[in-house]
C-alpha cells in the first residue's frame, strides 16, 4: 500500500539560527524533500544537510508550490521553507490556493516570526496597541488598492508595519506611500526602519516621518509607522498599550484629520487639498456654528445635572474665584461627541491656563510645536488629548475644520509671533472665535539693558561681555553665534533636555561642557551656582514674564553684578486678549453663547 505524503509548509523566521521554531526544525528534520528561496537555506543548512534540495528564484513562487504539491502527492515528506511567517505575505496561501479541495496528503503548517515581529523587537515596542501591515508590491495587488489602504490606515492612526519596502522596478512607490501617510499622521511620527533582522549585515535606526523621505530602502527592509502616541525613550520606540482618556469621537476626529508639518507640505502636492477646502469653506461655518451651540448645550446639562444631583441650582458660578464646579463623577460627563476648543500651548501656563478649563468641563485639544512640549502637556493633563508638530496653514486649517473645532485658546510663547498670526488667520477664515492668553508683563529692574530685537542683543552682549548665557531659546541662536566677532567670545546655553535639542546645539558650534540640558523655570540660587561655575560674565533673556522665570534671572544677574540684556517682547496684533484664566474663561463662555468672531469692542 503506497503511504501518503505530507507537506510541511515551514517558516524559518527573520535569518538567525536561534529563531527557527522546534516545530520547523522537526519538519525539517523528517523531510526527504526541502523546497525555497536559496537565501532562506543560509540559516538552516545544517538541519538540511544531505537531503533532496531545490532551489527556485525569488520571483518562482508559484512553481514552489507547485514541485512541493507534486512531491506531497507522489507519498514523500517535503518541506516548502519560508522566511517569517510562511502565512504572512508568505507560501502559505499559494500552496492553498493550488491545492484541490481534497488531498490525499497530510498538510500542516509552522508559524514562525515575521519580518513586523522581529523588526518591532528590535526597535521597542511599537506594535503594543493595535497595528496594520501593508505590502508595497504591486506584483499580485493593484497600486491604488495599495495607496487607497495606505490612505485608511492613516486616518485610522493605526501603527503600521511596511513590507516590501523598495525594488528597482518599483523606486518610487515608497515616497508615495509615505506622502499619502503625511496626509493624516505628523511629519514627527515616531518611526523605526530595519534592514537584514537578526542577520549578520543587520541595520536599525529611529527617525521621523518626515525624515524617512530623505532616506533609500530595498526589499529586505521593513518599516514600521508609529501613531501619535508611539514615544521614544533611549534607543527605544514603544507604543502604550492603553490611550486612557481616548473616546470613540478622537478616533472619528482623526479619521479626517490632516497633520503636517511645514517640512511635509513642501513635498506634497496640495492643488486637490486647496480645492476640497475651498468648496468646504461654506459648510464649515455653519457647522462651527452648529457645534459651538452643542457645546454649550453639553455644559448646560452637565452643569444642570451637577445642581440637581446636589439640591443647588444649575446655574454655574461666576464669582471672582474663579471657583466653578468641575466634573465629578456624579455628574454628567462630555458625551463623544462635544466639539472641543483648542488650546495651543507648549507653556507651562499655557498647560495650568488648560487644566483649567478641563477642570471647567470644557473638552479640548491641546496643540504643541515640539515632542517634548507634548510630553510635559500629558503629564500635566491626564485624559486630554494631546497634539505636537508644527504645521502649515493648510494642515492646521484642516484639522480644526474636521475636528469641529469652536474655539482657539491661543497660549502660546509670547515670542511665538508665526503661530499667533496663523491663528488669528484661520479665526476668521472659519469664524471661530478666537482668544490671545498673554503672560502678564512685568516692570523690567533698573540695571537691564533694553534690545528691540535679537541681533541688537547680541552686538550688546559681545561688547559686554566674552562668556555669555543666552536664555533666549535654539531658535536664535544664530543670531549670536554669526554675529561680527562671536567666535572670540564664548556662549553658554541651558536647553530643555532632549535629543534634538542637543543636536542642534552642538552643530551651532556651542561645546557640550557649555551646556545645561534642564527643563525650566529655575530658581535665583540655581542661576547664581551654574553662572558661577562657568564664569558667565553677561546674561541674555527674553521679556517672557515670570512664567519663564523673568525674576530669578535678574535677581542673579544683579547679585553677581553683570551685565543683563532684556529683549523686548516683538509686537503683536491681537484681536483679542486677556491676561489672567478668569477673565478667558468668562470671555469664552461669552463667545459659544454669541457665536462667531470675537471683535474688541464686543467683549
Amino acid at each position: 500500500m503506497e503511504s501518503k505524503g505530507k507537506l510541511n509548509l515551514v517558516s524559518v523566521g527573520p535569518g538567525f539560527a536561534d529563531l527557527v521554531p522546534p516545530l520547523a526544525e522537526t519538519a525539517l528534520r523528517e523531510s526527504a524533500v526541502i523546497i525555497g528561496y536559496k537565501l532562506y537555506f543560509t540559516w538552516i543548512q545544517p538541519l538540511i544537510e544531505g537531503k533532496e534540495v531545490h532551489s527556485f528564484s525569488l520571483t518562482q513562487e508559484r512553481e514552489r508550490a507547485q514541485k512541493a504539491i507534486a512531491c506531497a502527492r507522489a507519498g514523500r515528506t517535503v518541506s516548502l521553507v519560508s522566511s517569517g511567517d510562511i502565512g504572512i505575505y508568505g507560501m502559505a496561501p499559494l500552496v492553498l490556493e493550488e491545492m484541490r479541495a481534497e488531498e490525499e496528503f497530510q498538510l500542516q503548517i509552522i508559524p514562525g516570526v515575521s519580518a513586523a515581529n522581529s523588526s518591532a523587537a528590535l526597535l521597542g515596542s511599537p506594535l503594543g496597541h493595535d497595528f496594520a501591515t501593508l505590502s508595497l508590491s504591486d506584483l499580485l495587488c493593484p497600486w491604488e488598492w495599495i495607496e487607497n489602504r495606505a490612505r485608511y490606515l492613516a486616518k485610522a492612526d493605526l501603527v503600521t508595519a511596511l513590507y516590501n519596502v523598495q525594488s528597482q522596478s518599483r523606486p518610487d512607490g515608497i515616497y508615495r506611500i509615505l506622502r499619502v501617510l503625511l496626509e493624516e499622521k505628523s511629519a514627527n511620527t515616531w518611526c523605526g526602519v530595519v534592514r537584514n533582522a537578526f542577520r549578520p549585515d543587520q541595520t536599525v535606526y529611529l527617525c521621523s516621518l518626515a525624515e524617512l523621505q530623505e532616506r533609500q530602502f530595498d526589499m529586505l527592509t521593513t518599516i514600521i509607522v508609529g501613531n501619535r502616541f508611539t514615544q521614544k525613550k533611549g534607543q527605544f520606540i514603544y507604543t502604550p498599550r492603553g490611550y486612557h482618556g481616548w473616546t470613540l469621537d478622537n478616533e472619528r476626529e482623526r479619521a479626517g484629520a490632516s497633520d503636517l508639518s511645514d517640512e511635509a507640505t513642501g513635498v506634497l502636492d496640495d492643488r486637490a487639498k486647496s480645492e476640497s477646502v475651498a468648496n468646504d469653506e461654506a459648510v464649515a461655518t455653519n457647522e462651527t456654528t452648529h457645534n459651538r451651540q452643542l457645546l454649550v448645550n453639553e455644559r448646560e446639562r452637565s452643569v444642570a445635572a451637577a445642581g440637581s444631583e446636589n439640591g443647588r441650582s444649575g446655574t454655574p458660578a461666576t464669582d471672582n474665584t474663579f471657583n466653578r464646579q468641575p466634573l465629578t463623577a456624579n455628574r454628567q460627563p462630555l458625551t463623544a461627541n462635544t466639539p472641543p476648543i483648542w488650546v495651543f500651548s507648549g507653556t507651562g501656563d499655557g498647560n495650568a491656563l488648560a487644566a483649567e478649563l478641563s477642570r471647567l468641563g470644557y473638552r479640548l485639544i491641546v496643540s504643541t510645536a515640539s515632542d517634548y512640549g507634548a510630553e510635559l502637556a500629558s503629564l500635566a493633563l491626564p485624559g486630554v488629548e494631546v497634539r505636537s508638530g508644527r504645521q502649515g496653514v493648510a494642515a492646521r486649517r484642516s484639522q480644526l475644520q474636521q475636528s469641529g473645532a469652536v474655539a482657539i485658546i491661543d497660549a502660546t510663547h509670547p515670542f511665538a509671533t508665526e503661530i499667533s498670526s496663523q491663528l488669528t488667520q484661520l479665526s476668521a477664515e472659519l469664524n471661530v472665535p478666537y482668544i490671545r492668553y498673554e503672560r502678564p508683563v512685568v516692570a523690567l529692574p533698573s540695571f537691564a539693558q533694553q534690545a528691540p530685537d535679537m541681533p541688537a542683543a547680541a552686538r550688546m552682549a559681545i561688547e559686554l561681555g566674552r562668556r555669555i548665557f543666552v536664555a533666549t531659546g535654539l531658535k536664535d541662536l544664530d543670531a549670536f553665534v554669526t554675529q561680527s566677532e562671536a567666535e572670540h567670545r564664548e556662549w553658554f546655553l541651558r536647553i530643555t533636555p532632549d535629543s534634538g535639542s542637543l543636536e542642534l546645539a552642538l552643530k551651532a558650534g556651542i561645546p557640550r561642557s557649555h551646556i545645561c540640558a534642564m527643563q525650566g523655570p529655575f530658581s535665583t540660587d540655581f542661576n547664581l551656582a551654574l553662572w558661577s561655575a562657568w564664569r558667565v560674565d553677561c546674561v541674555v533673556t527674553k521679556d517672557s514674564g515670570e512664567a519663564g522665570g523673568f525674576h530669578s534671572k535678574a535677581e542673579a544677574a544683579d547679585k553677581l553684578g553683570i551685565p543683563f540684556i532684556v529683549v523686548r517682547r516683538p509686537q503683536c496684533s491681537y484681536p483679542v486678549v486677556v491676561s489672567d484664566f478668569k477673565a478667558l474663561a468668562d470671555l469664552l463662555e461669552h463667545s459659544l453663547s454669541q457665536g462667531g468672531v470675537l471683535q474688541p469692542d464686543s467683549i
